[in-house]
């Protein structure tokens, strides 16, 4: 039995933040589009947890701009970066940034970084892209194959109860991450560093993380031992809930009792606390050979993964979303020539680079 055949103008596979920042930006200029998810639509513990001043910049073309602002971390919380052997030891440094309730802190944009994990940021995204009428989200929904032709892309979806559909599109979009099924159907390899280490990131709540020392509020504590910085403890949301990462631990089989020991030695003290979740995750730095094939192209970490550090893969990836969206939006209502999407391998692929 044949499959269901749809069309599409874009078909977008991936609904993480970049594939969300594309159906987003793609639905703000009319343009129909499909986004495919493999995993339902519920967000757990935040990866990136920084939005950048360029992608903010981004937000405000949206329209949410405002809702990234104020998705609820406090303004007069304090930004700062401390180091320190322990939240009741010494005080090695502090890197100083207003809080956000000051103005923007560069002459040269309105915005400025603003802390929003992926927990809020993704859905504020989502929910936007929801209201455009050219845009459709199917989740739970996997993409299975793909072939393309000089005018069409074809490519076969199936949803969790095993129905399939092809659905015919003028240009397919793969946001699908470091192991990206699309590049791999593409047989683009991927160059660079695959394994730079392995960091563990732990959430827990606690409300005494901010009155068991005296140091006073800051977004990101880094602890130093005799060996060097072996821990990073961030607020998300500047009341009780924290990352703990843990530099160069590999297992994310830890133990409560555990996670308890790590943060006695950060504190320095007893910590009252409730465990959420941990996750093990290898930092990596690799560029795709190409970004784009005939009418597929590749965006985020498919195309490119980076060190996490200030939200990089997240934000470099919202660039190559919004350079696509209105480079396919332009082909396709006519008003750009034949060869300009092949400047987004030319643009965004140095920009991305690993080297």
């Amino acid at each position: 039995m044949e499959p269901e055949r749809v069309r599409t103008s874009v078909l977008v596979v991936g609904g993480g933040p970049i594939g969300l920042a594309l159906a987003a930006g793609l639905g703000k200029r009319g343009v129909e589009c499909t986004l495919v998810e493999q995993r339902d639509d519920a967000v757990g513990t935040a990866k990136m947890i920084v939005v950048g001043v360029r992608t903010m910049e981004l937000c405000r073309q949206l329209g949410i701009a405002d809702s990234v602002r104020n998705w609820g971390f406090p303004l007069d919380h304090a930004l700062d970066s401390v180091f320190c052997t322990s939240l009741n030891g010494f005080e090695l440094g502090r890197v100083k940034s207003p809080p956000l309730s000051t103005i923007a802190d560069t002459p040269h944009s309105p915005e400025r970084e603003r802390p929003c994990p992926q927990t809020w940021f993704d859905p504020i995204v989502r929910d936007f892209a929801r209201t455009l009428p050219s845009v459709r989200l199917d989740y739970r929904t996997r993409l299975v194959s793909l072939s393309q032709d000089e005018e069409t892309v074809s490519a076969v979806v199936e949803d969790e109860d095993g129905r399939r559909r092809m659905i015919v599109a003028d240009y397919l979009v793969g946001c699908d991450g470091f192991s990206s099924t699309v590049r791999a159907l593409l047989g683009i390899e991927i160059r660079g560093q695959k394994h730079l280490d392995r960091s563990t990131s732990i959430y827990v709540r606690s409300s005494e993380l901010r009155t068991v020392h005296g140091l006073g509020d800051a977004y990101r504590f880094v602890f130093v031992g005799p060996a060097g910085p072996w821990a990073v403890l961030t607020t998300m949301d500047g009341r009780d809930l924290w990352r703990i990462q843990l530099i160069g631990h590999g297992s994310a089989d830890l133990s409560r009792d555990q996670v308890g020991e790590v943060l006695e030695r950060m504190a320095g003290a007893p910590v009252e606390f409730q465990f959420e979740d941990v996750s093990s995750w290898i930092r990596k730095m690799t560029v795709a050979d190409r970004f784009s094939d005939g009418r597929v192209f590749l965006a985020g970490d498919a195309a490119h993964a980076h060190p996490p550090n200030g939200g990089l893969g997240m934000n470099t990836g919202i660039q190559d979303a919004f350079d696509l969206a209105w480079k396919l939006a332009a082909l396709l209502q006519g008003w750009g020539g034949p060869s300009l999407v092949d400047s987004y391998d030319m643009e965004r692929r140095p920009v991305s680079t690993a080297e």
